[in-house]
């Protein structure tokens, strides 16, 4: 089997390095990308997933609550009974911010004193958590209004942000180019690389030959897993030395869940080639089946819970979903392998599934 899988190996090397445009997409393209969206990409905010944790429980906090509620910024998902719960719900992603009201609330009010909100804020999101900070001042203002024997805001909110204190677009926006980046270019080197052989006919003569469907699948699947990796050791070097993004979780976690990743992004390479003919129907099924979903579907450009329902469940059927959540989490919330663990192994079956269909339309081809 060795004998067979390496002389593709060396052949897909050669190919390649006597391709100055390959080596351009496979190199300069995905440090072109980390640098442009590092630097200019802005988001907009609404509908922010909310859970409330009243533990005065008076008319007075319910009252206070109804301005979050009836505002088009906040979506209340959680009426919290155990604060327990607040650690979960932030860690896991299913809110943006938590409003905790004390249990003197209203008698403070009653007494004209200032009681003290407390919002505790995801800021993984950075555009959502400056414009949670923003939103609670205006809501206050509003609710100050009601009252106009008080000359202050009657309730004064402490703001806490968790995961990205300083609200950093970057840290936001690079983190989640690992995502894109990872899911563009593997596939479109992979597919590339098998549809030139069946345009130029060469790959006739892998059909005839005694290779299986697997080694052939092996040899043309290594060297692209190389140039992805040191695709991702670049962003990651940069991520880390020239943006100044934290890494607060694994480092190996990262480079185990990356792995993965870059195996099913692969793997969608060569699944895609199963099916195409020429390189420029390769070139727009890896665009529509891999590119666009990377942007839209994996969480990137916003927030998944942001977009229609229909397309939420949509987005459950890209990889890219699952390690948006991975590589955010690692880097900006310090996730460990059991806040990551039904991603890793939702990505983990997306991957095994990819490469048995690709292995199937080989052999099929070889048989």
């Amino acid at each position: 089997m060795k004998s067979r899988i390496i002389p593709i190996i060396k052949k897909e090397i050669i190919e390649s390095r006597k391709d100055p445009y390959f080596l351009a997409l496979a190199v300069i393209l995905p440090l072109f990308l980390l640098f442009t969206f590092g630097y200019s990409f802005t988001l907009d905010v609404i509908n922010v997933p909310t859970a409330v944790y009243d533990r005065d429980r008076t008319p007075a906090s319910r009252d206070y609550i109804s301005h979050f509620v009836d505002s088009s910024y906040f979506t209340l998902r959680y009426y919290l009974q155990d604060e327990k719960d607040i650690n979960r719900l932030l860690d896991h992603g299913s809110v943006r911010v938590v409003l905790i009201i004390p249990e003197n609330f209203s008698n403070r009010l009653a007494k004209k004193l200032k009681p003290q909100v407390q919002t505790l804020i995801d800021g993984s999101y950075p555009v959502t958590g400056r414009a949670i900070v923003n939103y609670i001042k205006a809501i206050n203002a509003t609710y100050s209004a009601k009252n106009p024997s008080y000359r202050n805001p009657p309730v004064e909110a402490e703001s806490r942000v968790w995961f990205n204190p300083t609200l950093e677009m970057k840290n936001y926006v690079v983190s989640g180019l690992f995502v894109v980046i990872l899911l563009a270019f593997p596939p479109l080197l992979t597919t590339l690389a098998v549809v030139r052989e069946k345009e130029n006919g060469s790959i006739q003569q892998i059909f005839v030959s005694p290779i299986k469907s697997y080694e052939y699948i092996l040899g043309k699947m290594i060297p692209y897993v190389a140039i992805t990796f040191l695709d991702l050791f670049m962003i990651i070097f940069f991520a880390l030395y020239w943006f100044d993004l934290p890494l607060r979780g694994s480092f190996f976690l990262l480079l185990f869940t990356s792995a993965i990743y870059i195996f099913c992004t692969v793997g969608l390479g060569l699944l895609i080639s199963t099916v195409t003919k020429s390189q420029l129907a390769a070139m727009l099924l890896v665009m529509a089946g891999a590119m666009l979903p990377s942007l839209y579907f994996s969480g990137f450009f916003f927030p998944v819970d942001k977009i229609p329902f229909l397309l939420q469940i949509n987005a459950y059927l890209f990889p890219g979903k699952y390690f948006n959540d991975i590589a955010r989490g690692i880097f900006l919330k310090g996730s460990g392998i059991n806040d990551l663990f039904p991603d890793i192994i939702c990505l983990s079956v997306y991957t095994a599934l990819i490469f048995f269909l690709a292995w199937l339309n080989f052999k099929k081809k070889l048989s």
